[in-house]
């Protein structure tokens, strides 16, 4: 059990039941009832305070926690409720210039927030967001988060693959993240019936509404119509993979006419592309023939850790021969540039890994490195791009993520990705970088073995999302 308010003897608290996908709403619902009792009792309304300022006060010093006070001539600090800091937070703030009768004032206010707290405590246990936002869409609070937005347009998230865990990590993440609806932050492409088969299954009731309406809930653009019962759980099929495409089609194109600001996806298959006969291996090579980019690059980024990819999706046997000193050259070009522009870095460090052991050993153990990877690298060097390598591929990736570079160039797909997922695999997040759009997914797969049955993960979704909110923001700055 979690104290949650602690005054006197009186005591609320977060029951067990409630999971940490409930917590990011907390500030949120505690700011709304707070103004609401505190206005109730003084007649003042208190959310000229709630601004980003205030927003981050609720979310950091209102989440249950006992401040502890220095009192002049105390033998020991003080314990004070949160509240109290809140409210001395106002009066600094301007609402609030004086306080009589304290005690009685503080009673009162726990009172009148206890109520309504609760019954929307409960609405989000039992998945219910409808109950929430009815109250809180339209205040003046959500109304200055949204002004506080740097880019008002939505971001676009496509559904995935309909019989994989990309609708169940949507909902979730919907869930999760409550500036995403009282923002609108999020526009889903999708079909609004597989959607609603992922409610069922996480015993979910937020709703799915039209972005046209004006109505809170998890909007979404439905572009196909499905049957759910022809689209079983695990298995793809060539209507998942036209499905899959559509989605990702229409939120790029979304995205190229200015509709949305950047587009996140979720999981696809490369076997339900073949079956669909689409043509392309994946996501990234799709994004490349819409947007119409010749020259483009695939990176996996953490917190920790950065790598791009010389060469994709290709067998492993096929890699010394597609690598070529130009390709080379070409990737650390957009890795630089990307660095810069996407990810607001100055002066990006790179590093090049070599393709064989030992970074090849002065040509021992093969020499891609002397011929190809080298020579890229001088001719970057000149350019004036902070580049370095070839590297031994068993220890740079380390190197990197202890903080000497900003980035790897790895030479094939399973180079990079195992160290990168190693690090983050819950929360890594793929960028293409190069495109005129912003574009950013999960670093995970459709999941087949276990969609359907509510165990998916949400967190790779919600850092894709985040990733391509502060590239949007870095690529305004440098517009500035």
């Amino acid at each position: 059990m979690e104290a949650y308010f602690t005054a006197d003897t009186r005591t609320f608290v977060l029951e067990d039941r409630v999971k940490e996908d409930l917590k990011k709403w907390i500030p949120i619902i505690t700011a709304f009832h707070f103004n609401k009792a505190l206005k109730k009792i003084t007649g003042k309304d208190a959310w000229m305070a709630f601004t980003l300022e205030g927003e981050r006060f609720f979310e950091k010093d209102c989440l249950g926690r006992i401040h502890v006070k220095e009192i002049k001539g105390a033998s020991k600090p003080e314990k004070i409720h949160p509240f109290t800091v809140a409210l001395e937070f106002l009066q600094e703030k301007g609402p609030l210039t004086s306080i009589d009768n304290r005690d009685n004032f503080y009673e009162n206010l726990v009172k009148g927030i206890e109520r309504g707290f609760k019954r929307h405590l409960d609405a989000l246990s039992s998945g219910n967001l409808s109950l929430v936002l009815e109250e809180l869409s339209g205040t003046s609070f959500i109304e200055r988060l949204q002004r506080h937005t740097p880019d008002p347009r939505p971001i676009g998230i496509t559904m995935g693959c309909p019989a994989g865990i990309g609708p169940e990590i949507i909902i979730k993440a919907f869930y999760r993240n409550p500036g995403w609806i009282l923002q609108k932050r999020a526009l889903v492409f999708g079909d609004e019936r597989i959607l609603e088969r992922a409610q069922r299954v996480l015993s979910s009731r937020a709703p799915l509404v039209d972005p046209d309406s004006g109505i809170p809930g998890i909007p979404i653009r439905s572009i196909t119509n499905l049957d759910p019962e022809k689209i079983p759980f695990g298995k793809a099929t060539h209507i998942t993979g036209m499905s899959s495409f559509e989605y990702v089609r229409t939120a790029t194109m979304a995205a190229i006419k200015g509709e949305v600001g950047a587009v996140v996806t979720a999981p696809i298959t490369k076997e339900g592309l073949k079956l669909a006969d689409i043509g392309h291996p994946g996501h990234t090579e799709i994004l490349a023939e819409l947007t119409k980019t010749k020259d483009y690059a695939m990176m996996l980024k953490g917190e920790r850790l950065g790598v791009v990819l010389v060469t994709i999706h290709c067998a492993l046997r096929d890699v010394p021969g597609l690598l070529q000193e130009e390709k080379v050259l070409g990737i650390i070009r957009i890795t630089h540039r990307s660095l810069k522009l996407d990810f607001g870095i100055d002066e990006p460090r790179i590093a090049v890994a070599g393709l064989n052991p030992h970074a090849g050993e002065g040509g021992l153990f093969g020499d891609e490195e002397e011929r190809i990877i080298s020579p890229a690298i001088k001719r970057a060097q000149k350019e004036g791009i902070l580049c370095y390598g070839p590297f031994p591929p068993d220890t740079i990736f380390y190197r990197a993520a202890q903080g000497e570079f900003d980035a790897v160039v790895a030479q094939y797909h399973d180079q990079g990705l195992i160290p990168l997922k190693l690090l983050h695999f819950r929360d890594g997040v793929n960028v293409t970088l190069n495109l005129p759009i912003v574009r950013t997914s999960v670093d995970h797969g459709t999941a087949y073995d276990i969609a359907g049955k509510g165990l998916a993960d949400p967190r790779s979704l919600e850092a894709a999302f985040k990733t391509a909110q502060y590239i949007i923001k870095c690529r305004m700055k440098s517009k500035q």
